[in-house]
C-alpha cells in the first residue's frame, strides 16, 4: 500500500475544494457550465472557407500552420 506521502497533492487538493465551497456558488456554477456548453456549440458550429473548400475552425488553424511552415 502506498505512503500518505504519495497522495499528498491530491489530499491538499481536496482539502482546498472543501475550504472554498461555498452554497451560494451553486447557481454560479451551475449558469457558468451552460454558457460554457452554449460558447462550445457556437464554436463547433463555426467554419471558414479556404479556396472554396469549408473547414472547421481546428482544420483551418492546421491548415494555415503547414501553409506558414514551408
Amino acid at each position: 500500500m502506498k505512503s500518505d506521502k504519495a497522495y499528498f497533492i491530491y489530499f491538499r487538493s481536496l482539502e482546498g475544494a472543501v475550504e472554498l465551497f461555498r452554497e451560494e456558488n451553486i447557481p454560479i456554477q451551475a449558469d457558468l457550465q451552460t454558457l460554457a456548453q452554449e460558447y462550445s456549440a457556437i464554436q463547433g458550429a463555426m467554419g471558414v472557407v479556404i479556396d472554396g473548400q469549408e473547414y472547421t475552425m481546428q482544420q483551418a488553424g492546421n491548415f494555415l500552420q503547414k501553409q506558414t511552415v514551408r
